[in-house]
C-alpha cells in the first residue's frame, strides 16, 4: 500500500506539508511587510495585509488572551487524535481532513506561543466592505471541516439508505422450532 493511501500517511504528510506552508508564508509577511503593510493582488478585491490577530477565526472571542485559544487548540489536537485513533486504516478522505485541521491548528498555536498571536495576511475586500483576514492555517482549517462535515453528511445519507433498505426487504418468518 503507497504511503498516500494509508492514514498514518497522509496525516504525517498533509499535516507537515500544511504546517510548514503556513509557517514559511507567515515569516515571509513578517521579513518583507510591517504591521498593517500591504500589497494588492487584484486591487479593488484581494490584498496581502500583515496583521496581528488577538481572537479567534473571524476575530471571534477577542479579548480572550493567548492561554485561552492554546487550551482550545489543545483540546481541539487531542479530538484529533482520539477520532484518528478510531479511524479505519484505509479512510484516507477522513484522515485527510483531520490531517488539515492537525496542521492548521498547530500553525496557529505556534503562532500563539511564539508571538502572542496570530499572523493574518490574506484580505479579501470590495470598497469598504471587507472579509476577515486569514492565513493558510485559516484555510487548511477550513477545507478540512468542510471535508469532516461532508463524509459526516455522506455517512448521515447511507445510514438512512440502509435503513429505508432494510425495511423494504420482506420479513423472512422465523425457522421452524425457532424462536
Amino acid at each position: 500500500m503507497s504511503w498516500w493511501r494509508d492514514k498514518y500517511g497522509v496525516i504525517a504528510g498533509l499535516t507537515t506539508l500544511s504546517l510548514v506552508a503556513d509557517q514559511v508564508s507567515k515569516a515571509a509577511i513578517i521579513a518583507h511587510f510591517p504591521q498593517g503593510g500591504s500589497l494588492p493582488l487584484i486591487p479593488g478585491f484581494c490584498e496581502l495585509f500583515h496583521t496581528h490577530n488577538y481572537a479567534a477565526a473571524f476575530g471571534l472571542f477577542g479579548g480572550k488572551g493567548a492561554w485561552f485559544f492554546l487550551i482550545v487548540s489543545t483540546l481541539a489536537i487531542g479530538f484529533i487524535g482520539f477520532y484518528f485513533y478510531r479511524l479505519r486504516r484505509d479512510d484516507v478522505w477522513l484522515a485527510t481532513a483531520l490531517a488539515l485541521i492537525l496542521g492548521g491548528a498547530l500553525g496557529n498555536m505556534i503562532d500563539r506561543l511564539r508571538h502572542g498571536f496570530v499572523i493574518d495576511f490574506i484580505r479579501f475586500y470590495l470598497g469598504n466592505l471587507s472579509w476577515p483576514t486569514f492565513n493558510l492555517a485559516d484555510i487548511s482549517i477550513v477545507c478540512g471541516v468542510a471535508m469532516f462535515a461532508i463524509d459526516m453528511m455522506r455517512s448521515e445519507k447511507q445510514a438512512r439508505g440502509a435503513a429505508n433498505g432494510a425495511a423494504d426487504q420482506p420479513r423472512t418468518p422465523p425457522a421452524q422450532g425457532t424462536r
